[in-house]
């Protein structure tokens, strides 16, 4: 004879009470889960009907980048200032738009002087990296800067850029490109069609004359910017200030920052040399 107790014999594991409030706990996931279920459609049947407006503006705002790149990359030479990479992408082309209006040139010119004033110690990190067989002049020039003596780094920060032009693309920045042309020596090199899409955009000022490379012949009578001959030819007594100094540095950033980058061709020998 079976003498194991009958189940209805066993203690409940769950109380009433207890099972009452388990399924009003249930039922108050289920409504719970209900709404989340509903609010995903919601918003499903909202993205529907904005994605495409998301869309357009992502596509449109692709196309109107380069542009803008172009313009900020120009109005910024132009200026004497040139782009640093360790810009954020939306600074070139608001400083480039605003430097160019007199309303609001001067904020520009102090935020540019304040990105590179702030930046000296990642600048010079970098360009001694790059071309370190320069290192001990490029350093000299920043220490000189930095202790205020701004008519020795000048001239510095200028040749290094031009030797650094010269050892890249086998051209000066400051000698034109041949007897009457107004364009620079490099400008072939930033012309070439080696270089992809953005290369060629940032090479852009290489190709044009601004004021650090414009002749005497080109130059304003009420001209006083920073310029390569009137600093290198003992024409100007008054360039030995920090904003000149700090738009050197940009000169001599850019130009290392810039023609480091690979053309097309290096990108493909490159490429061959790591296959097995």
């Amino acid at each position: 004879m079976d003498s194991s107790p009958d189940n209805n014999d066993l203690p409940p594991f769950f109380s009433e009470e207890q099972l009452r409030q388990v399924g009003k706990n249930l039922k108050h996931l289920s409504q719970m889960i209900g709404a989340a279920v509903r609010r995903i459609t919601e918003f499903r049947d909202e993205w529907s009907a904005i994605a495409p407006v998301i869309g357009q503006a992502i596509v449109r705002a692709a196309e109107e980048l380069p542009k803008k790149m172009r313009e900020a990359y120009v109005n910024l030479a132009k200026h004497g200032w040139y782009v640093d990479q360790g810009m954020s992408l939306s600074d070139p082309p608001r400083l480039g738009r605003e430097i160019a209006e007199p309303a609001h040139a001067a904020n520009a010119e102090a935020e540019l002087q304040e990105h590179f004033r702030s930046n000296l110690d990642r600048i010079e990190n970098e360009i001694c990296e790059q071309f370190p067989e320069r290192a001990h002049i490029i350093r000299a020039a920043f220490e000189a800067h930095r202790l205020g003596q701004y008519v020795l780094s000048v001239p510095v920060f200028l040749a290094q850029a031009d030797g650094i032009c010269f050892e890249r693309c086998q051209a000066y920045y400051f000698m034109r490109e041949k007897r009457g042309s107004t364009r620079p020596g490099t400008a072939v090199h930033a012309s070439s069609d080696e270089h992809d899409f953005w290369t060629a955009i940032i090479l852009l000022p290489l190709g044009m004359t601004g004021p650090l490379n414009v002749s005497k012949n080109g130059r304003d009578p009420e001209f006083s910017g920073l310029n390569r001959h009137t600093v290198m030819h003992g024409d100007s007594l008054d360039y030995g200030v920090e904003v000149n100094s700090l738009k050197a540095i940009s000169f001599l950033n850019y130009v290392s920052q810039a023609l480091t980058r690979m053309t097309w061709s290096e990108r493909i020998s490159q490429a061959k040399s790591k296959l097995p």
